[in-house]
C-alpha cells in the first residue's frame, strides 16, 4: 500500500482510496524484491533467473511499455510452483486490501454505502433520521347555516386516481356564518380605466371599446350615452349620441354636450350606451302654438283658417299642422282655453268682370270682418253698392272691397267650428298607447341637436300617452327614439385592474386588503380567509379589521414594503375572499388502542405503536418541525409529547415518538429524571393516531370536493389551496449531510450558515441554504433562507421554519424564508437507433425517463450546474441510443432575474448553465418541455 494518497484522492470522486495497488502490480514489486534477495554479492543475474529473464525491463522502458510489460508478466503461465504462489499471494493481497478499502469508506458518513453503516454512524453522533411528513392545506366551506363546525370533519379527494383517496382532517373549530362564504374586495366590479368625451367642432365625440361579447351598435343609429353617478360625487348625466363607424374595436359616438361644454372623463365603470332603440315616434303636437280643440273640428292643415273673439277683438290665424284634436297655428296671438273658432271662406268667385272689385255676402259673421289672404284685416275697406227701386228707394244691393282678389270672411250665421280646450300644451305625449315604458327609462330627442332625457312618469290615456321626462325636452317636434332594447358597457367596464391591496399601507408583516366585510362581526382578529383568483391563492389570518379593510398575515408576496412588485398580485375583479376557511391536514383519526401497562418501578419504559402510515403534521416548535400524529392518554389523562426526553423535567407528564427505519413506530417514555415514569397499571397507556402521510398528501389546488360524513349546514367544500408539505422519511443521501449539521449546530443558529443547515433538518425541507443579504431599512443583520420544499410548494413552511429559526438563533437577526427559484429543465434531444434492433419509440421512453429521474426535484441541487456533456451521457448511456445530440433550451426562463449564466458552445447552442446560488435547475412534470426525437443510426 502507498502513503501517497493525493492522487487517488481527487476532488469529485465520490469514496476515499485507501490502497494504492493491485494484483498486477503487487506481482510486480514482489518479483522486484526477490530477485534482489536472490542476487549473489557480484552475480549479473540472481539464482532465481527467471525473475528478470522471463520479462526483461528495458532500461528505456516508458509508462505504456511498463505497463504491458506487467500485464503480460501478470497473464504468463509458468510451470515453476514458486512463481504461481508468488501470483497467488498478489492476488489474495489484492483482495484483502480492497475489502480493508470498503470497509475504511464504511467508517465516514459520506462514503458509506450499507445501511447498517449509515445507521451506526448516525448513532454515534445520536442524530435520528427526520420523519415524514403529512400534508397541509386549507379548505373554505359553502356554510348554509351558522353554527360551529367541529375539528376532525374530514374531507377527501374526488373520483380518480389510483388508491383510496387521501383523507384530510380539520384541525380546528370553525364558526360558520353564510355571509362570509364569498366576500369580493372593495370596488371589484368597477373598471378604473378612463373614458373620456371630448369636445369636437360638432358636440362631444368619444371612442367607445366594444365588449368582448361581440355585441355591437348599429351604425347611424340614436343611441344614449350613459354617465352614472360615482358616490355622491356627481349625479348621473346622458347624452343623446349617433353611432359612426370606428376601427379596433371601437365605436365613435358623436352627440349632445354636456353643461358647460368642457371635456368629460369618467371611468370606465360609469358608463354604458343604450342602444337598438325599437321605437322611433314624432310626438304629439305640442308648445306654446299648438292648441287642442274639441274632437270634430273638420279643420284642414294648410287650408283653413279661423278667427275668434278675445277680448272684444278679432284674431285670425292660419292652420298650419292638424294631429287629431291638436292644432298648430300660425298667428301671433293664440286663442285662450274657451275660446270659440270659426272657419273663414274665402271670396274669390264673386270677382265682376273686368272689375277689381270684390264682391261681399251681406250676411258676415264675425261681425262682418273682412281679411286679406295675409289676415290683415280689411273691414275699413268694405264698400256697399246701393240701387234705386222703381218707386226711387234707395236699397244695398251687395257689398264690395276693391284692391283685393281674395277675400276672407265668415259666412253669416255660421256656428263655430271647435273650441280651445288646452292653449299651449307642454310635455311629451305620443300617440297611442306605448307598451312596455316604464319610469327611468331612456329616451332620445333627435332634433337639430339630440337630447337625451329620462321618464318619471307614464300616464296613459284615451288615444294617446303622456311622459314625463327629466330634462323636458326642448324640441317637441322633433322624432324621438325610446324602448333601447340593447345595453353596451365598454370593454372591462366591470373589471378593477387595481390590486386588492391598500398601497398606501405596506408593511413586510402583513398586507392590508381592500375589501367590503359586510357588516359581520364574525370577520374579526384571528379568522382564517383565503384569496383566490383563477391562477393564484394565498391563505392567512386576520390581524386587524377597520372600514372597509383587513389586514392579513403573513404578507402577500409581492405586496412588501422592502421589495414590493411592479405588478399586481391579486386584481380586484377576479379575486374573491372566503372566510368560512380552516386548515386541515392529511391524515385519518384511528380507535382508542391499548398500547401497553404503566410500571412506575421501571425506567424508560417503550411501547410499539402498530400504526401504519402514521401522519406526521406541522409543528415548528419541534426538532424536525412535525409533530407524530400521536396522541397518547396514561388512564383517563392526556400526556406531552416533546420532541426529545432530555429536556423533560422529573415531573413532565411527556413522552417521545420515534420510528425506526423499517417503519416501526415506538413510544419511549421517562425515567423519573428526564420525564416522569409511567404509573402502575393494567392496560392503561392508550393511544389514538391518525393515518396519512407522504407526498401522496401533496394534493393540487380544487382537488378535495367531497365531504365523507354530509352535514346539513354545508353545501359545498373547497381547496382553493394546493395541500403541500407531504414527505417521505429522509434517505440515506439526506443523511449524509444533515447528520453531521445537526451535530455542529446542535439544534442552534450561531453563524449564517447554521440557519440553512437548521432548515433542512425539518421534514417538509428537501434542501435549504442560508446566506446574508443587506438588510436595508430593518434593523439587526438580516439572513435569507431559500428553501426547496417537499412537493415543490412552500404552504405554510416559510412561516413555520420562520417561527422556528427565530427561536433557535441568535437574537436581532431579521429572518426572511424564501422558496427557491426554479429553472425547470426543457430539452430537445435527437437520438440515433438501430430499428432492426431496437423499438425507436420504446427507446424514446427510456430516455425521456431518465432524463426525468435524474433531474428531478429530489436529486437536484441548488446552484448545480448544468453541462451538454451531462445530458449526453445519461442519454448515450440508454441501451439502443447509438449517438445523440441535445440542446438545452432556456427560452422559458427569459422571466428569471437575475438570469443564471449562459455558456454558449461554437455554434448557437447552449453548452452550459451556472445558475444562482438560489436557482436550482430540475424536470418539473408541468413546465418542463423534453422533445425526444429519433432517427435511424447510419454511420
Amino acid at each position: 500500500m502507498s502513503g501517497d494518497f493525493t492522487r487517488w484522492n481527487r476532488a469529485g470522486l465520490r469514496r476515499f482510496r485507501y490502497v494504492g495497488g493491485n494484483a498486477v502490480t503487487f506481482l510486480e514489486t514482489l518479483r522486484a524484491h526477490l530477485a534482489e534477495g536472490y542476487r549473489a554479492p557480484g552475480e549479473a543475474l540472481p539464482r532465481w533467473s527467471d525473475l528478470v529473464t522471463r520479462n526483461p525491463v528495458a532500461a528505456d522502458e516508458d509508462p505504456a511499455e511498463r505497463e504491458a510489460r506487467l500485464l503480460a508478466q501478470y497473464a504468463d503461465i509458468r510451470r515453476d510452483h514458486g512463481w504461481e504462489i508468488l501470483r497467488a499471494f498478489a492476488r489474495s493481497t489484492h483482495v484483502l486490501t480492497e475489502h480493508i478499502d470498503a470497509y475504511a469508506n464504511e467508517t465516514f458518513i459520506r462514503t458509506a454505502t450499507q445501511w447498517d453503516s449509515v445507521r451506526h454512524l448516525i448513532k454515534l453522533l445520536d442524530a435520528r433520521p427526520a420523519p415524514p411528513a403529512s400534508a397541509r392545506t386549507v379548505l373554505a366551506f359553502d356554510a348554509s347555516e351558522a353554527g360551529k363546525l367541529a375539528k376532525g370533519f374530514q374531507v377527501k379527494a374526488g373520483p380518480g386516481g389510483d388508491g383510496p383517496p387521501p383523507v384530510f382532517e380539520t384541525i380546528a373549530d370553525l364558526d360558520l356564518d353564510p355571509a362570509l362564504n364569498v366576500l369580493r374586495p372593495t370596488d371589484w366590479n368597477r373598471g378604473q380605466e378612463d373614458f373620456a368625451y371630448s369636445a369636437a367642432a360638432s358636440g362631444h365625440v368619444a371612442s367607445f371599446p366594444l365588449p368582448d361579447s361581440g355585441m355591437a351598435p348599429v351604425v347611424g343609429e340614436i343611441a344614449v350615452l350613459e354617465i352614472a353617478a360615482a358616490d355622491g360625487v356627481s349625479a348621473p348625466s346622458a347624452f343623446g349620441v349617433q353611432v359612426n363607424p370606428g376601427i379596433g374595436g371601437m365605436a365613435m359616438l358623436q352627440g349632445q354636450s354636456p353643461a358647460g361644454g368642457g371635456d368629460l372623463t369618467v371611468k370606465r365603470w360609469r358608463v354604458a350606451l343604450h342602444a337598438g332603440a325599437r321605437l322611433v315616434q314624432t310626438p304629439r303636437l305640442a308648445g306654446p302654438d299648438v292648441v287642442i280643440l274639441t274632437p270634430e273640428h273638420n279643420l284642414a292643415a294648410g287650408r283653413s283658417t279661423v278667427t275668434w273673439l278675445a277680448g272684444g277683438t278679432w284674431r285670425t290665424a292660419r292652420v298650419m299642422e292638424i294631429d287629431g284634436d291638436r292644432v298648430r297655428l300660425d298667428g301671433g296671438l293664440m286663442p285662450g282655453v274657451g275660446a270659440d273658432l270659426y272657419a273663414m271662406v274665402e271670396a274669390r268667385s264673386q270677382v265682376l268682370p273686368g272689375s277689381e272689385t270684390l264682391v261681399l255676402p251681406f250676411e258676415r259673421g264675425a261681425s262682418g270682418r273682412v281679411w286679406s289672404v295675409a289676415l290683415v284685416d280689411k273691414t275699413a275697406d268694405v264698400r256697399t253698392k246701393s240701387s234705386n227701386d222703381a218707386l226711387g228707394n234707395s236699397f244695398p244691393e251687395y257689398d264690395f272691397v276693391t284692391g283685393l282678389a281674395t277675400a276672407l270672411y265668415v259666412p253669416g250665421g255660421s256656428d263655430p267650428v271647435a273650441r280651445v280646450e288646452v292653449a299651449a300644451p307642454s310635455g311629451l305625449v305620443l300617440g297611442g298607447a306605448v307598451e312596455g315604458l316604464r319610469q327611468g327609462d331612456w329616451i332620445v330627442s333627435a332634433g337639430s341637436q339630440l337630447q337625451a332625457v329620462r321618464v318619471t312618469a307614464v300616464t296613459e290615456r284615451e288615444g294617446d300617452t303622456a311622459i314625463d321626462t327629466v330634462p323636458e325636452i326642448t324640441d317637441l317636434q322633433a322624432p324621438v327614439h325610446l324602448h333601447f332594447a340593447d345595453v353596451l358597457r365598454p370593454l372591462d367596464h366591470d373589471r378593477n385592474r387595481s390590486s386588492v391591496h391598500d398601497a398606501t399601507a405596506l408593511s413586510d408583516r402583513v398586507t392590508r386588503v381592500l375589501v367590503d366585510v359586510g357588516g359581520s362581526a364574525r370577520l374579526a382578529r384571528g379568522r382564517q380567509v383565503i384569496l383566490e383568483d383563477p391562477e393564484r391563492s394565498h391563505a392567512g389570518e386576520i390581524t386587524a379589521t377597520g372600514p372597509g379593510w383587513i389586514e392579513i398575515a403573513p404578507v402577500i408576496p409581492g405586496t412588501e414594503l422592502t421589495d414590493p412588485l411592479d405588478v399586481t398580485p391579486f386584481e380586484r375583479w377576479s379575486t374573491t375572499l372566503s372566510a368560512n376557511v380552516v386548515t386541515a391536514d392529511h391524515g385519518e383519526t384511528q380507535d382508542l388502542k391499548i398500547i401497553g401497562s404503566g410500571d412506575a418501578t421501571a425506567s424508560n419504559q417503550v411501547f410499539e405503536i402498530k400504526a401504519q402510515e402514521l401522519s406526521f403534521t406541522t409543528d415548528p416548535l419541534m426538532p424536525a418541525g412535525v409533530r407524530a400524529g400521536v396522541e397518547i392518554f396514561v388512564g383517563a389523562r392526556r400526556w406531552r409529547q416533546v420532541g426529545n426526553l432530555r429536556d423533560s423535567g422529573p415531573t413532565d407528564a411527556d413522552y417521545e415518538v420515534r420510528v425506526a427505519e423499517d417503519g416501526t413506530v415506538t413510544a419511549h417514555f421517562g425515567d423519573g429524571r428526564h420525564g416522569r415514569r409511567l404509573p402502575t397499571g393494567t392496560d392503561n397507556v392508550r393511544a389514538t393516531w391518525r393515518k396519512g402521510v407522504g407526498s401522496v398528501g401533496n394534493l393540487p389546488r380544487s382537488t378535495l370536493r367531497k365531504i365523507v360524513q354530509p352535514d346539513p349546514r354545508l353545501s359545498a367544500v373547497r381547496q382553493p389551496v394546493a395541500a403541500a408539505g407531504g414527505a417521505e422519511a429522509e434517505g440515506v443521501e439526506s443523511l449524509r449531510d444533515n447528520a453531521a449539521a445537526g451535530l455542529l449546530t446542535l439544534g442552534r443558529a450561531v453563524s449564517v450558515s447554521d440557519f440553512g443547515k437548521l432548515a433542512a433538518q425539518n421534514a417538509q425541507v428537501l434542501q435549504a441554504m442560508s446566506y446574508r443579504v443587506a438588510p436595508g431599512t430593518a434593523r439587526g443583520e438580516l439572513v435569507e433562507v431559500v428553501v426547496v420544499p417537499a412537493g415543490g410548494r412552500m404552504g405554510t413552511l416559510g412561516e413555520d421554519l420562520t417561527q422556528f429559526l427565530a427561536g433557535n438563533g441568535l437574537p436581532g437577526v431579521n429572518l426572511r424564508v424564501v422558496p427557491y427559484v426554479a429553472l425547470p429543465l426543457s430539452l430537445s434531444v435527437r437520438i440515433e437507433v438501430r430499428s432492426a434492433a431496437y423499438d425507436p419509440d420504446e427507446v424514446a421512453e427510456v430516455v425521456r425517463v431518465k432524463i426525468s429521474e435524474a433531474y428531478a426535484l429530489e436529486r437536484a441541487q441548488l446552484g448545480a450546474p448544468l453541462f451538454r456533456s451531462q445530458i449526453l451521457h445519461l442519454v448515450e448511456g440508454v441501451e439502443g441510443v447509438e449517438n445523440a445530440r441535445a440542446d438545452i433550451l432556456t427560452a422559458g426562463w427569459a422571466g428569471i432575474t437575475p438570469a443564471p449564466g449562459i455558456g454558449l458552445g461554437t455554434g448557437s447552442g447552449v453548452r452550459s448553465v451556472r445558475p444562482r446560488p438560489n436557482q436550482m435547475i430540475h424536470h418539473d412534470p408541468d413546465l418542463s418541455q423534453l422533445t425526444i426525437s429519433t432517427q435511424e443510426f447510419t454511420l
